[in-house]
């Protein structure tokens, strides 16, 4: 692990690499499994993670979490261990607080896996918002994602399957999305595609 940050408030990670990690570069959880047991106020700015074994940044219980202008490239490089996202928002059990998660400007690239962030099993109360950011593979919202904003982001593959209350706003698709996955969105504005533009 690189850096562990658990059941904490106001607490600020900037201008810093951080590489190599046996684990997750960072991650932002809690020592003990209740709701309420979170981190607060934790913002990560100008950070780059690379090569971590397991992830690049895991956010497991928070309210307040701003991830701004950094990079996870490279993860799972080094003796890969699964998931391997960039950055994984997923509480161990779904009725934990995921609330105001903002990732801002935020790049990716060759992380081993094609996870570049991934949202998983979320609680119906969840608010993520992503935007301003470029994903050189896949954007994955899996199994009860809810209340997830995506704006102004360049995305190659999204991968949605089981989700909820999804809006996807002023955004360019390097690739097509199935009718599957176009079925789950609730809003879809001034998109492009390969082959069409949804305004």
């Amino acid at each position: 692990m690189g850096i562990s940050v658990q059941t904490s408030d106001n607490v600020d990670i900037t201008d810093i690499k951080i590489k190599n990690c046996w684990g997750d570069c960072i991650y932002v959880g809690q020592s003990i499994r209740e709701r309420g047991n979170i981190c607060r106020n934790v913002r990560i700015q100008n950070v780059v993670c690379e090569s971590g074994r397991r992830q690049g940044l895991s956010i497991i219980a928070g309210k307040d979490i701003l991830v701004k202008n950094c990079e996870f490239i490279k993860i799972g490089s080094i003796k890969f261990t699964a998931p391997g996202a960039g950055i994984d928002i997923e509480p161990n059990h779904p009725q934990t607080i995921m609330e105001n998660i903002i990732i801002d400007g935020c790049s990716f690239g060759e992380n081993i896996k094609g996870k570049d962030l991934a949202i998983i099993n979320l609680d119906k109360t969840a608010s993520i918002k992503i935007r301003n950011c470029c994903f050189d593979h896949k954007l994955v919202f899996w199994d009860n994602s809810y209340n997830i904003e995506v704006e102004n982001c360049v995305i190659n593959i999204l991968d949605i399957n089981k989700a909820e209350n999804i809006i996807i706003k002023n955004s360019s698709f390097k690739k097509n999305i199935s009718p599957r996955v176009r079925k789950q969105i609730k809003v879809l504005k001034n998109c492009s595609f390969p082959k069409e533009k949804i305004q």
